[in-house]
């Protein structure tokens, strides 16, 4: 028995999670949430903790013994936060307590310390800035840098000097540029592998490897909220006598020119996928059989209608299959390959559902 993609581990409990199923028409932008490091934030939270917990949660205590009780009291507070964040993600839990929440004592201690030891205390406002490009969106990072950049230069200048205070301003603000110069470039890669390994380089439908994600998204989402879903799996018919007849240059094209009319098409909220050669599968959410089937013919009609080889029409055949209660992702696709073959066997260029 072939074993089925869906079961081969492609698909972990973390990747469900941070593999987005947008709309066809967006942008690969949209895919990167927020900025490049939100889907790495439980990654990077571990270190930061252990580091943090051990170098802080002594120093927090060490100040309320010296009777600094404010310090003391916003560096323990930041630790539990943090504490209770990580021990929830590491038993797969969400974090209780929003990331960019932990900002709050960070920051009202950083200020507390510029005041009570200058610039002693202005060291702190750099790791509290890289801090905030992990938990928070980028601009809302922008932000919040520029403000601890502005207040933290202003008591500089009230309770130090404002030569401490330029020099200071220069250095944390050439962090930022730098920061936001190594996001960018960190955004542009991650949105071209996003890219590579979401998307057909011939047609620009989505990839098979994707398909199996955002099938299994739809068979979960059904479980919890009961929302319809149907697939449509469309087949080329004859593609191999397409391919002899005007060559592998032409057909390529063909499918391209067949992809970007399957698109056109479609709704803004369907998504497709190319699975081999010329059959590709449309994932068509909250959607019952009924309405599936009328979309599928729609498109049925619309592919036999233009010219898509040479100023010639090409024919597909069409199985659409609707999501049931207690299907897993291969007997649903299972089912509308079924369709599919149903389709063919009774002449091809029809649409049929299972």
């Amino acid at each position: 028995m072939q074993t089925s993609l869906f079961r081969r581990g492609f698909l972990s409990r973390t990747g469900l999670r941070n593999v987005v199923a947008a709309p066809r028409a967006q942008p690969m932008a949209e895919f990167i949430r927020e900025n490049v490091f939100s889907a790495h934030r439980e990654r990077i939270l571990y270190p930061i903790a252990g580091l943090s917990l051990v170098a802080f949660v002594p120093l927090g205590i060490h100040h309320l013994l010296e009777g600094d009780f404010l310090i003391g009291v916003l560096l323990l507070v930041a630790m539990t936060m943090l504490a209770v964040d990580t021990v929830a993600v590491y038993r797969h839990h969400v974090a209780p307590i929003p990331f960019r929440y932990l900002l709050v004592p960070t920051v009202a201690c950083v200020g507390v310390m510029l005041v009570s030891n200058g610039v002693y205390g202005a060291l702190w406002t750099f790791p509290t800035v890289m801090l905030a490009y992990f938990v928070m969106p980028r601009r809302a990072a922008n932000l919040t840098g520029v403000a601890i950049l502005a207040a933290a230069t202003a008591l500089l200048v009230m309770f130090q000097d404002e030569g401490m205070a330029l020099r200071f301003a220069i250095s944390l603000g050439l962090c930022l540029v730098i920061v936001n110069l190594h996001a960018a470039v960190l955004d542009t890669v991650h949105q071209r592998m996003l890219s590579q390994s979401l998307t057909d380089p011939l047609t620009g439908a989505f990839t098979r490897r994707h398909m199996e994600t955002c099938v299994q998204q739809s068979v979960e989402r059904n479980r919890r909220t009961g929302a319809p879903a149907s697939l449509l799996v469309i087949d080329v018919d004859r593609f191999e006598a397409v391919n002899d007849a005007y060559g592998h240059m032409a057909a390529d094209l063909a499918l391209r020119a067949l992809a970007g009319l399957l698109m056109a098409r479609a709704r803004k909220l369907d998504l497709l996928f190319r699975m081999e050669g010329g059959k590709f599968l449309m994932l068509v959410p909250d959607t019952h059989a009924s309405q599936a089937v009328k979309l599928a013919e729609h498109i049925r009609v619309a592919v036999a209608q233009t010219p898509l080889i040479e100023g010639r029409s090409l024919e597909v055949s069409i199985g659409a299959s609707e999501l049931r209660a207690g299907d897993d992702p291969d007997n649903w696709v299972e089912r509308a390959n079924g369709a599919l073959a149903r389709a063919k066997g009774e002449g091809r260029n029809r649409v049929r559902s299972a």
